[in-house]
């Protein structure tokens, strides 16, 4: 209706206008398309009309009058409405309205108005294309500066919309402007926004070029498209090239269109068309991917159609083609090229289930690629390359690993891949998918600690590859390898195990000093945040693979110990180990290989390359300049000195190895420089500063690194002699220090130098212990002397009104020097230190004065000379101050540490009781908290060793105190911690551990002292017996690969030098276990402990059987269940007869209760040693066979399966036919049981039982009637044991390894209740614990364990896992009993009825 009254309201005003002319009518029909007048809104639909009246009215006007009025309808009423208009909601109508009517305007009025109207639009689309590429330039190199021309459009979609309307009548017209149009376009969908671009494809270029039916003659080909877009690619527009090749008619790009031959254009040909594909098959956004693979989608169907001969151009680099098409081949190239459009589809899904079918066809497209006997190849191996790297992106961790795994197994060698494009492939998407740590996980048949199969793969990827590529391309490929380990941040796993694998290239000369720098900055950058074991092995892989792969003619020594200073001595290079052996082996076979040093002097024939060079570098080292300059208060860099050192001691060691003839003395001339050096700290007065701190250091590196950690040789010559070296100067190097410490440090910086000294001091403290005191006579005149001075420091009172900064340094140094006496003196009590007066001055100035007294900021004058600023702020003096707090309480824990020592004289502990401090522990408690709040964290050791001596003593005077409520707090706070972070909890429980049942016993009479306590720790020690939370895959993952690590012992330097035993979870366990072990049932208070521990296992057994939570295989009811039985399977031993008689029924009662297979197993295992251990519990035990069997249902199984190894029951006694025929009394009831497992379990127990009365020669009349039924029953099982379900599982049960081979008594070990029973019984290898790591503690025990840690048969080392596993929640029995006297389960279903009806009648006492 609203339709038809517009066109009423049209016809009656142009009844008016029409005779008027045709400005009048355009004038009319202006003012109509607004709603309510001239200022009214515009109509679109209205606008619509006018447009078609334009076409219709204008042909019949030939006078002046129209082509004015066109002109002012377009530029005077038209242009301006657009210019401000937005190409949006909602006004995109009437913009689409009002170029309809310019288009209209334009096609009836003279060429002028064309020209006029598209001007601006070309103008404004030019000055936004030179804007957005500036833009493009600014982010890239850069780009010319210049003013922006004002838009005259606000909206550029319009201006473009203008052009897509007028561009058909452009082309008629050829100086309108057409000519510039297309690149104005293209430049437009390359550096223009989206909806720009996207309407430049949609509409104005389609516009531009040729169709059927046009009517232009000269319109701009695909070809001319295309020789501008095909190096856009190049600049990174591979989204944009796609977005209009898409867009165009693949007649237009494929060459099958109408027009004349000589115009033809195919890409196919185009080497840069499949360039673009490829890299279009492999972009991150699914739109590119998708548009790609619809180009080489219509490519495909175009070739298949035409079915001519065609090949795109070749490769310059391999002389062979991306595609090609043949006539004769075209199903098969058409199966070929279906196959790989499948796969990169399917590619885009993500779940695994559908990704997986399609990953054999890669096999099959591989194969294509070799070439037949013409040469030629149905395809080319980079569509292959595309395909990997596709699915090496896709979300699906399951998809890429099994891809992964495909491609190191394909020997990519034996395809015709260009090597230099392979070689990228590998060093790029492939080392991004290695990336992914989780793939690194062990397979379910791999023990733990295997190696994982992809660093078994990936090993055998490397040596292949390497091996089979051009010599030319190894050296390249090998560098781009390591650099793209130190491009990205990699987590550890990965850098491990590709290290690992890189070690087993063969040996050759493939890079100079450039691998070296890089293998460095993999260390330096890559692996910083590592996990210390894991980055000391990779290390350690890394140094071989330097060996393996450098040349050593380009590289010199100087290089070589610039590189090995970056691999770190604690965790991967230390003195002994293999690794070092092997880098000497490796210097020594080189030595005059290395290029020579620039400028350094000629090798002498009799004395090695490295001997020469290490003899030059401690000369080099030690040389300083005359003037120290403005430097000289700076500390020398101590990684120069760790250089130097290892170096000497590199060189040292290969002498003392290889017997170099010329070298025999070398160690004495390396050292020769550094003596020199340190005996004239005494004699030269103006010796610099810099010279003898860089001597100190030298010294404290070559003592810290010399001694080996293990495997210490028993004469180790280079260790003497460094030790000789250090006594002949140990005079001079004592009076320098004391001198420096006591009076000449007296700036920030020099607070450095302390801790140098002292360090100094600690490995002179070493060496005397080792080669004698009485060769270091002087050291007790040395601490006498640095006490006496350092209390005098601390002491001293300020006098002056402004704090002077080196009276406060002086004090900061007194308490560092009065902190290392203490620690010397609790660390060689054979000094006998104690009996000097200066100790006795020690302890009354330590506890006399006030606790936490934070050191005041001093003012710092010019004449201070401090060239740092940062130390003088709130931070920086803060960190000076903690540490003289720190230093504070180690004094005070020294002293009351002494206390707490039953060899310390009367008269000293009184001298120090006396004191008001240690008479009111609360008071040093106190200051403890208070200190805890004001140090940093790495400087809290000392305060909690006092806390750990003053809290018993309170706890002893107050009772439960609130001190004892805030232990049981924090201890609560840290099982918390435990659960989410490795390592907390292990190192709780091995300090208890350690302290209540030390590993060296301390006096006999304090040993049960310190034992009480772990009474009052019972909860904390059943959390341990019971701890083990749900790991993440990610910790189950470095858990494994620590263990692969670790089992790899010597051969891994990283072991020597790293514990990680504290952040292995399992080791919480391992330690209370040990404990266990270590406890002696014949001490009360070991007994009563031990009584506890069992109580409080059983009553949470009882809680768990209680519990409404699930209870399924390997859930967290299900491994605390476990862990119980099996400790409590440690413990057993150790308890006597009467407290077992107390728990009896608690036993009986957890067998009848629903469990898990591992459970019943340690249940049964359980109940069979203790009534071998009191067999006066027999008796009992029958009465598990009474309770109602409605309740008991197949629970019942479990006694049955103890009845089985009567004979381990029985072995202690000698009068046994009262019990066997008892236990045939018992089991033959239940041979009648309407469940099958019943029966079953029955059946063996009645064999097992039968055997033992056979053995003991039982007599008894009915033992004579029974004999023949019973014998014929079991005959009929074995006979029939291979014949129907019931057969099969007859044998399978026989065949169990816990009824097999299982030996109660022989198999009682660690690694059969922790490591063997867990791997047979289903349970998830997280609860799996290895013997190793039980060896690996107790071995450390002065005392024996009361169990054997390894198993001493391999009978149940050797067994595999079955499939016959225990179950009484649900039977779900898998077979039918069908009472067929023809079949087993019916013949012994006969058997049993019978021999119950003889039974009851003859003898009802069996019935009872």
């Amino acid at each position: 209706m609203e339709s038809l009254l517009m066109v009423v309201d049209l016809l009656q005003r142009l009844d008016g206008v029409l005779q008027s002319g045709f400005s009048s009518t355009v004038q009319e029909l202006c003012r109509w398309c607004r709603h309510g007048g001239e200022q009214g809104a515009l109509d679109a639909g209205r606008v619509e009309v006018f447009g078609l009246l334009v076409e219709k009215l204008a042909p019949g006007a030939e006078d002046r009058d129209v082509s004015s009025s066109l002109r002012d309808l377009a530029v005077g009423w038209c242009l301006p409405l657009l210019r401000h208009l937005q190409l949006e909601e909602p006004s995109w109508r009437l913009v689409y309205s009002l170029c309809g009517l310019l288009h209209a305007c334009c096609r009836q009025a003279p060429p002028t108005l064309l020209r006029d109207v598209t001007t601006s639009s070309l103008s404004d689309l030019r000055s936004y294309t030179e804007e957005r590429g500036r833009a493009g330039l600014v982010e890239g190199k850069g780009a010319r500066s210049g003013e922006s021309q004002v838009p005259e459009y606000s909206d550029i979609r319009v201006a473009v919309e203008v052009l897509v309307r007028t561009a058909p009548l452009l082309l008629l017209e050829p100086g309108a402007g057409a000519q510039e149009l297309l690149p104005l376009a293209l430049t437009a969908v390359r550096v223009g926004e989206d909806s720009v671009a996207s309407r430049m494809v949609t509409g104005l270029i389609p516009a531009l070029l040729w169709h059927p039916g046009s009517s232009v003659s000269k319109c701009p080909s695909a070809q001319e498209i295309w020789d501008r877009v095909k190096h856009w690619g190049k600049t990174g527009s591979v989204f944009r090239s796609l977005l209009l090749l898409s867009s165009l008619p693949p007649h237009l790009l494929f060459g099958t269109g109408d027009r004349p031959s000589p115009d033809t254009f195919d890409l196919r040909i185009c080497l840069e068309f499949w360039e673009l594909v490829q890299t279009g098959l492999v972009q991150p956004d699914n739109t590119s991917r998708k548009r790609a693979m619809y180009l080489l989608k219509r490519a495909v169907e175009v070739s298949n159609t035409l079915r001519s001969e065609i090949r795109s151009e070749s490769q310059a680099e391999s002389n062979t083609c991306l595609f090609w098409w043949s006539g004769e081949k075209s199903k098969q190239l058409v199966q070929l090229w279906e196959n790989y459009i499948l796969i990169m589809e399917t590619l885009e899904e993500n779940q695994v289930h559908v990704i997986r079918p399609v990953l054999p066809r890669l096999k099959s497209l591989m194969d294509a690629t070799v070439s037949n006997d013409k040469g030629h190849s149905f395809f080319h191996t980079s569509w292959l390359l595309c395909a990997y790297k596709r699915i090496f992106e896709t979300e699906n961790k399951t998809a890429m690993k099994e891809s992964l795994f495909q491609f190191l197994d394909l020997g990519v060698t034996k395809y015709p891949f260009r090597t230099q494009d392979l070689c990228e492939f590998v060093c790029g998407p492939v080392m991004d998918a290695l990336s992914e740590s989780t793939f690194y996980s062990r397979s379910p048949e791999q023990v733990i600690g295997s190696r994982p199969i992809l660093a078994e793969k990936l090993q055998t990827f490397f040596v292949n590859f390497v091996e089979n590529v051009a010599e030319e391309f190894q050296g390249d490929f090998l560098m781009k390898l390591i650099k793209s380990m130190a491009a990205k941040h990699w987590c550890a796993i990965p850098i491990l195990f590709i290290s690992q694998a890189l070690v087993h290239i063969p040996s050759r000369k493939t890079w100079g000093v450039e691998g070296l720098h890089a293998i460095r900055e993999v260390m330096c950058c890559t692996m910083t945040n590592h996990q210390v074991l894991l980055r000391g092995a990779a290390q350690c892989y890394l140094l071989q693979t330097a060996m393996h792969l450098t040349n050593v003619e380009t590289v010199t020594l100087s290089d070589i110990s610039n590189f090995l200073a970056f691999i770190r001595t604690e965790e991967a290079l230390s003195r002994g180990t293999k690794l070092w052996m092997e880098l000497c082996e490796w210097l020594h076979s080189n030595d005059r290989n290395f290029r020579p040093e620039e400028g350094a002097a000629e090798l002498p024939l009799e004395r090695s390359a490295l001997s020469f060079y290490v003899q030059n570098l401690v000369e080099q080292y030690l040389k300083v300049p005359v003037t120290e300059g403005e430097n000289a208060s700076l500390m020398p860099d101590c990684f120069e000195a760790q250089l130097v050192a290892r170096m000497i001691l590199l060189a040292a060691d290969i002498e003392g190895q290889y017997n170099t003839q010329g070298d025999r003395k070398a160690l004495v001339c390396f050292l020769h420089p550094l003596l020199d050096a340190l005996k004239k700290l005494t004699t030269r007065a103006y010796l610099p500063v810099l010279k003898a701190d860089k001597s100190l250091q030298l010294l404290f590196k070559l003592s810290e690194m010399s001694v080996p950690k293990h495997h210490r040789r028993p004469e180790d010559r280079v260790l003497n002699v460094l030790r000789e070296c250090l006594m002949s100067s140990v005079e001079q190097v004592l009076e320098y220090t004391l001198r420096r410490l006591t009076s000449e440090l007296k700036t920030v910086l020099d607070l450095d130098r302390c801790h140098l000294y002292l360090a100094v001091m600690s490995e002179i403290m070493k060496t005397l212990s080792v080669v004698g005191w009485a060769r270091g006579c002087c050291i007790w005149r040395y601490i006498c002397s640095l006490t006496h001075a350092s209390i005098q420091h601390l002491q001293t009172s300020n006098d002056d009104e402004v704090l002077k900064l080196r009276q406060q340094i002086q004090k900061v140094v007194a308490r560092a020097s009065l902190a290392w006496i203490c620690k010397i003196n609790a660390q060689y009590p054979e000094l006998l230190l104690d009996s000097l007066d200066a100790a006795k001055t020690l302890v009354k100035s330590v506890l006399i004065g006030p606790f936490n007294k934070k050191l005041e900021k001093p003012f710092c004058s010019k004449e201070d000379n401090e060239p740092s600023d940062d130390v003088f702020s709130a931070e920086g003096w803060g960190k000076v101050s903690t540490q003289y707090i720190h230093d504070q309480w180690v004094c005070i824990h020294f002293i009351l540490n002494k206390l707490e020592q039953p060899s310390e004289t009367v008269a000293n502990k009184s001298c120090v009781l006396s004191l008001t401090a240690v008479e009111n522990p609360a008071l040093i408690l106190h200051a403890c908290v208070e200190a805890l709040n004001i140090v940093r964290s790495d400087q809290v050791l000392p305060i909690l060793q006092c806390m750990k001596i003053l809290v018993p003593k309170l706890l002893s005077i107050n009772g439960e105190c609130g001190i004892g409520i805030k232990v049981k707090e924090i201890t609560d706070k840290l099982l918390e911690i435990s659960q989410t972070k490795t390592g907390v909890f292990n190192v709780l429980i091995t300090h208890c551990c350690q302290t209540w049942l030390p590993a060296v016993s301390p006096v006999e009479g304090f040993l049960q002292d310190y034992f009480i306590s772990a009474e009052n720790h019972m909860d904390l020690f059943l959390e341990a017996c019971l701890f083990g939370p749900v790991f993440r895959k990610d910790q189950r993952l470095i858990q494994d690969v620590h263990a692969h690590i670790e089992l790899l012992g010597d051969e891994c330097a990283a072991n020597t030098g790293t514990e990680c035993e504290s952040r292995d979870d399992q080791s919480v366990r391992i330690c209370a276990i040990n404990f266990l072990c270590h406890l002696n049932g014949s001490n009360s208070l070991h007994r009563k402990f031990m009584e506890n521990v069992f109580s409080k296992l059983l009553e949470k057994d009882e809680q768990l059987r209680n519990t409404k939570g699930r209870y399924y295989v390997n859930s967290m009811l299900h491994r605390l269940k476990n862990r119980i039985w099996q400790t409590l399977l440690v413990l057993l031993p150790q308890m006597n007869q009467v407290f077992l008689s107390s728990i009896i029924e608690t036993v009986y009662q957890a067998g009848l209760s629903d469990n898990q297979a591992s459970v019943k197993y340690l249940i049964e295992w359980f109940i069979i040693l203790m009534l071998q251990k009191c067999p006066e519990f027999i008796d009992s035990f029958w009465r598990c066979f009474s309770y109602n069997p409605e309740n008991t249902k197949t629970s019942i199984c479990t006694f049955l399966a103890v009845l089985v190894h009567i004979n381990v029951i029985l072995k202690n006694i000698s009068k046994k036919d009262q019990h066997l025929k008892k236990a045939l009394s018992v089991i033959l009831p239940w041979c009648l049981n309407h469940n099958f497992s019943v029966r079953l379990y029955a059946l063996l127990a009645l064999q097992q039982v039968w055997e033992a009365c056979l053995q003991s020669k039982v007599e008894g009349k009915e033992l004579q009637f029974l004999a023949p039924i019973i014998e014929s029953c079991l005959e009929q099982a074995g006979n029939k044991q291979s014949t129907g379900n019931a057969g099969k599982n007859w044998q399978r049960i026989q065949d169990h390894f816990f009824f097999g081979k299982f030996q109660p008594l022989e198999d009682y070990s660690l690694e059969a209740i922790f490591y063997i029973f867990p791997s047979l019984s289903d349970v998830i290898e997280d609860e799996w614990i290895p013997p190793w790591k039980f060896s690996r503690v107790m071995n450390r025990m002065s005392s024996s364990s009361s169990l054997n840690i390894f198993n001493p048969r391999n009978q149940l080392c050797d067994v595999k896992l079955t499939d016959w596993i225990q179950r009484d929640k649900v039977w779900k029995e898998v077979f039918t009993l069908c009472y067929n006297p023809f079949n087993l389960g019916g013949q012994l279903y006969l058997m049993v009825n019978y021999l119950d009806s003889v039974v009851k009648a003859k003898f009802p006492i069996y019935t009872s």
